[in-house]
């Protein structure tokens, strides 16, 4: 799957993929850091400090899996460099999977994609819990991507 990676660069505020725009792709961080807007121009925040995704991160893997929309709206925060997966090609090596692998995957995915909706359009009313949970980077399913991407 990574020789077929596109190698994308980004400057801070570049969109990078926007809410409701399909998910053709699934995006690995290289370098640099993203975020995610809650609400247009305005980016999700922690303990009053701008989330971010970094190096290992894996964006729109819940969204492209399910052939759903983007959940969000994920922009540069700091320059770097993402590498881009065609979701088919995703969704083709979930598809070759055994039975146990691809149930966990794709219960995952269900799971994130609820838990990023659910954030997106209450994240007034969020918990900080709520949203730590779905902001953690071991969420991702980026280690899957890790060893080959990064060369």
């Amino acid at each position: 799957m990574v020789p077929e990676s596109d190698r994308i660069t980004f400057e801070a505020g570049d969109i990078i993929c926007e809410h409701g725009e399909p998910s053709d792709h699934v995006m690995y961080v290289l370098s640099g850091e993203v975020a995610m807007e809650h609400s247009p121009g305005l980016l999700v925040e922690l303990d009053g400090k701008v989330t971010t995704f970094k190096r290992g991160s894996l964006l729109g893997e819940s969204s492209a899996i399910l052939k759903r929309p983007y959940v969000g709206t994920l922009v540069g925060f700091s320059s770097g460099a993402y590498a881009r997966v065609r979701a088919d090609r995703v969704r083709a090596d979930i598809a070759k999977c055994a039975k146990l692998p691809k149930m966990i995957i794709l219960n995952q995915a269900h799971k994130l994609d609820q838990a990023y909706g659910f954030i997106m359009t209450n994240y007034k009313n969020a918990s900080r819990g709520q949203v730590k949970e779905v902001f953690e980077p071991d969420h991702s399913l980026g280690d899957f991507f890790e060893e080959g991407v990064s060369k």
